[in-house]
This record gives structure tokens, C-alpha cells and sequence, in this order.
């Protein structure tokens, strides 16, 4: 009676390590990694693990089910093996959250990596998402940037014709204005910060945002949905 009144007791204790590892974990990844796409599989891929183990103990320690050593080994074997399969995946993970920290990356930023140049719109837990002049989204896995050589390009100080907008403007549309009127498609969406109107970017085929800069001479646009980062037309420049 006594060692099964242990047993519970070390349950409990293991259940309340296990509760603590997990909410640690969990305030952890939101306090400072609220903003990095891809931590709620993360967490929810250690929940997964801290109940396994949890099983796995309440298993053995009742008798529930018994492992010999030769299992116990096999176990061990089969688990290396899969971190022997994930590793680059693991890598991508640990390079993500570094990137997450690096005061140096940043949405918004523009870089040049494997000859690739971009702004940055998504920073991930595995891969980071950059736009092209294009409008190509290109996703690039975090591991590259420990191994290529990596360019930053700041954002730059905001130009003049920010100042000029005195008001801040709502978008009119949830789409291109022009293209819901055409019944055409777009790729991305710009929203002019003067007066709202919302039309499709450079790689669309309607160009509406750049048509409506030059029928308005309204200069500075915002990336939509994101709202990550503005250009200017007038300097064809990024901010």
C-alpha cells in the first residue's frame, strides 16, 4: 500500500513538472516570440512530446505496460534517428528564433541572399518569406542565413512626401478598386495614404495603385494586408 501511495505521489509530481515545462515553455514563446510565424505548431509539437513522456512514465511506473531494455534501446535508436531526420528542420527552427532576435533583421528590411534581393514580410519559425521588385514571394529557409553570405538593406528614413500627409486614410475597397469594377484578378494590393483608394501593385495587370499615382500625383502607397512597409513613387523607393 505504502509503494503504491509512493507511486501516486511521484505521479503527481511528475504531472505538476510536466505542467510547469509546458506553461514555461508556452509564456516563453509568447513573451518574446509573439510576432514569428510558425510558434504555435512549435508549441504545440512540444505539447505532443511532454505528453508522451508523461504516458510513458505513468506507464511504467504502474505497471500499465512494461518495457524491457531491449525496447528502451529501440526507442532510444528509433528517436536519434528521427532527430538525425529533422536536423535541418531543427536547424531552421534555431536559425528562425535566432533571426527573431537579431536586432539587425527585421520586417521591412531589404536583403540580398543566395542572389536572391527582397524586402522582408515574413519572419518564420523554419523560413522567411521576401518580396521581390516583382512581386514575387520567394521563401527562403532560415538555415540560409547562416550559411550565405547575407545583405541588409535598412529601412530607409521616411522621405519628405510622408510629411505631407496630415491624415491618416482607411482603405476604401478590401480590393482593387478598379479590378472589383473590372472583374480582374490581382497578385498584391497597395492603399494610397492620402485618400485611401486601394488598387493592385506593379506585377498585377492592372497596375491601378501606380495608374492611380500618376492620375492623382498622391506619391506614397502601404503594402496591404500587412501594412509591413510603404513606397514612394516619386523616389521609386521603399520605407
Amino acid at each position: 500500500m505504502l509503494e503504491v501511495d509512493e507511486k501516486i505521489f511521484y505521479a503527481i509530481i511528475s504531472i505538476v513538472i510536466s505542467a510547469g515545462i509546458f506553461f514555461g515553455v508556452t509564456y516563453f514563446l509568447k513573451r518574446y516570440f509573439s510576432g514569428l510565424k510558425g510558434t504555435a505548431k512549435l508549441t504545440g509539437l512540444i505539447s505532443i512530446v511532454i505528453v508522451a513522456g508523461e504516458i510513458l512514465y505513468l506507464g511504467t511506473s504502474f505497471s500499465i505496460f512494461s518495457l524491457a531494455i531491449e525496447t528502451i534501446i529501440a526507442l532510444g535508436g528509433a528517436l536519434w534517428f528521427l532527430l538525425l531526420a529533422l536536423q535541418n528542420h531543427l536547424k531552421n527552427i534555431s536559425s528562425g528564433l535566432s533571426n527573431y532576435l537579431n536586432p539587425e533583421i527585421g520586417v521591412g528590411d531589404m536583403i540580398e541572399i543566395n542572389n536572391q534581393k527582397g524586402i522582408i514580410v515574413y519572419l518564420g519559425l523554419t523560413k522567411t518569406t521576401i518580396m521581390t521588385d516583382d512581386g514575387a514571394r520567394i521563401f527562403v529557409p532560415n538555415l540560409k542565413f547562416t550559411e550565405e553570405l547575407l545583405k541588409v538593406f535598412h529601412k530607409k528614413k521616411q522621405c519628405k512626401h510622408f510629411k505631407k500627409i496630415t491624415k491618416t486614410a482607411s482603405p476604401k475597397t478590401q480590393g482593387c478598386e478598379e479590378c472589383e469594377k473590372e472583374g480582374n484578378m490581382w497578385k498584391s494590393l497597395r492603399m494610397c495614404l492620402d485618400c485611401g483608394h486601394v488598387g493592385c501593385d506593379r506585377t498585377s495587370p492592372g497596375k491601378h495603385a501606380e495608374k492611380h499615382f500618376k492620375k492623382t500625383k498622391h506619391p506614397i502607397m502601404i503594402e496591404l494586408p500587412e501594412k509591413r512597409w510603404s513606397w514612394c513613387y516619386i523616389h521609386d523607393s521603399y520605407y
